[in-house]
């Protein structure tokens, strides 16, 4: 028969109620994953994995990993489910989703 295979469904968007806009942004090197927050600094034009809010920019939409200033896709509008956000632990919940609102993005 061979290996089993399970199937692990993608659980980021949590409704259709606000469009799922993307950009894509340069950032600095690393791995970024699905669903993990991402800032925006506009002094260097570049993203980050999220550790200042005030600088909150989108959601990542896939698992990838890159050199400095390549770019990845963002989602920076839509609704999210809030169990699949990666976060830095620094990161309130409370703080994320005040920030985001303005932003068009909210977790459920």
């Amino acid at each position: 028969m061979g290996e089993k295979i399970v199937h692990q469904p993608r659980n980021l968007k949590a409704g259709l109620e606000i469009p799922f806009l993307v950009e894509k942004i340069k950032v600095a090197a690393g791995t970024y994953v699905e669903g993990e927050v991402i800032q925006y600094d506009v002094a260097t034009e570049k993203g980050a994995k999220c550790t200042e809010i005030e600088k909150l920019y989108g959601i990542s939409t896939d698992k990838v990993t890159v050199k400095d200033n390549e770019e990845i896709t963002v989602y920076i509008s839509g609704i999210f489910n809030s169990k699949a956000i990666k976060k830095e632990d620094s990161i309130e919940w409370k703080n994320l989703k005040a920030s985001a609102r303005p932003l068009n993005i909210y977790f459920r």
